[in-house]
């Protein structure tokens, strides 16, 4: 059985006994709590959507160049050595 809107304030009405004029305020007011409510969480979460991606890849770059900088002294180092052994 679909609910119409009639319904609904006949049972905010008779629930909280106040008259149908503050029933249909109180669930207009809910609704656009609620309206609101799921437009915050889609912004949020679009935003992070988008954040979370940029800030990884910017930290992921950021430790490849640090251990590509350490690989090659490493092995400037491991060269240098090699050669002081040989001469």
């Amino acid at each position: 059985m679909p609910i119409d809107s009639s319904s609904i304030i006949r049972i905010v009405h008779d629930t909280i006994r106040v008259s149908n004029n503050e029933a249909l305020d109180i669930l207009n007011k809910t609704d656009s709590f609620y309206r609101s409510s799921w437009a915050n969480l889609l912004a949020v979460a679009s935003i992070i959507g988008i954040a979370v991606p940029i800030v990884s890849a910017w930290y992921q770059k950021k430790l490849y160049n640090q251990n590509k900088k350490e690989l090659s002294e490493y092995a400037f180092k491991q060269i240098k050595n090699t050669l002081t052994e040989l001469c």
